[in-house]
């Protein structure tokens, strides 16, 4: 969509109210029908973070959380066939990137489809929701032990079946990660997941917008990478043969929105420090407040722990002692909560956010007993064309 268009859509919603409140001015454009609909999504913000001595990153200011261009194209080739693009561009880092280029053949109305291109490896729900339907103004740090994007191809399939759905997805990928145009190793990465939910379908987003009934669902990924490829946890890793698995869990009811997840890796390879474990957990809920007015109001908290090196607290040795440098390796715990308010929905929201960060291992506070990370306060508006 042209530059002029954008602007064109941006002005309507800021000059007209009701056209905001009931959403039409920020549904996505089709073209051809519904042959191809463009749409995206805007989330700038300010972040605040209480200096400490420790922390070189605890600078306030102004963020992008995204800058989204999307387009989805879809044709029905045969009364069982149809065909689909997705083409996602993030603007948000002062250049274009391109986040999913995949194309899809799906039979049976999406029963089955498989899809070939980079998207989101299937692993862990935090990396799988879309980034424009969070309830939280900042991802949790457990989120770094998901696989992002990768160029494969994968396999899925959903189902409901006497009131209770099913879906699987199995995939392999290069494994170099995102925009990695080839795979110089010859080795692959693997990845899969399942989900049941046995009282009906859990739509994606994490907030209970709708007030729903009683939904429940849970699920299990896998992946495994023969040879660690990525250095985006630790330099050492690559090389080293990795398994990792995940639980899920989460739940909706009449505004009530409850979600958890476990994480689980491990390494092995020729060397001692290659022989270590990662484990990690969050769990989050969040409540829309019962109040007949716009916007929707919602309270969210979240609690999170992970490591990345179990065998590793974050000192290295240095000299004749031992200084605490590698703060990756050391295990690490975040307490968040905040408040959202929904305007239309997802297209149009506030999002404010508190974070605590502490150390359980390793220099857990500084010579004079405080925390090495500062808390920090986090406040983001979304504007969507979703």
């Amino acid at each position: 969509m042209s530059t002029a268009r954008w602007l064109a859509l941006a002005t309507l919603c800021a000059a007209s109210p009701a056209a905001a409140a009931d959403g039409d001015a920020l549904r996505p454009v089709q073209v051809a029908g519904d042959h191809l609909t463009l749409g995206g999504y805007f989330q700038p913000g300010y972040v605040a973070v209480k200096d400490t001595p420790f922390d070189n990153d605890d600078a306030d200011g102004f963020q992008f959380g995204n800058a989204r261009l999307t387009a989805r194209g879809r044709l029905q080739a045969t009364k069982q066939l149809e065909a689909g693009l997705r083409f996602d561009v993030e603007a948000g880092q002062g250049a274009l990137q391109v986040r999913d280029l995949r194309g899809t053949l799906a039979w049976f109305d999406g029963a089955l489809a498989v899809d070939v291109g980079q998207f989101k490896v299937p692993f862990l729900l935090a990396e799988l929701t879309s980034e424009s339907r969070l309830q939280f103004a900042a991802p949790t740090d457990v989120d770094r032990l998901s696989y992002g994007r990768d160029r494969g191809l994968q396999v899925r399939a959903a189902r409901t079946l006497g009131g209770v759905h099913l879906g699987a997805q199995l995939g392999v990928f290069n494994g170099e990660g995102q925009n990695v145009s080839g795979n110089p190793d010859d080795d692959y990465t693997y990845a899969g997941r399942v989900e049941v939910h046995p009282l009906g379908e859990v739509s994606e987003g994490e907030p209970d917008l709708d007030g729903s009934p009683l939904r429940v669902a849970v699920g299990g990924s896998f992946l495994y990478s023969p040879t660690v490829a990525r250095k985006d946890l630790s330099l050492g890793d690559a090389g080293a043969e990795e398994w990792r698995a995940a639980g899920e869990l989460r739940l909706k009811w009449r505004g009530l929105s409850v979600r958890g997840e476990f994480v689980t890796a491990q390494l092995s390879g020729d060397s001692a420090a290659q022989e270590y474990g990662r484990r990690a957990f969050y769990a989050q809920a969040g409540y829309v407040l019962p109040l007949d007015f716009v916007p929707k109001l919602e309270l969210v908290a979240r609690f999170a722990r992970y490591d990345l090196n179990d065998e590793e607290d974050g000192y290295v040795p240095v000299g004749d002692r031992l200084q605490f440098e590698v703060q990756d390796n050391a295990e690490t715990q975040q307490v968040d909560v905040g408040l959202n308010a929904y305007v239309v929905g997802h297209r149009l929201k506030v999002m404010l956010m508190y974070r605590l960060t502490d150390f359980q291992e390793g220099a857990e506070v500084d010579e004079d007993r405080d925390v090495l990370i500062g808390d920090t306060f986090y406040a983001f508006l979304q504007l969507g064309w979703l």
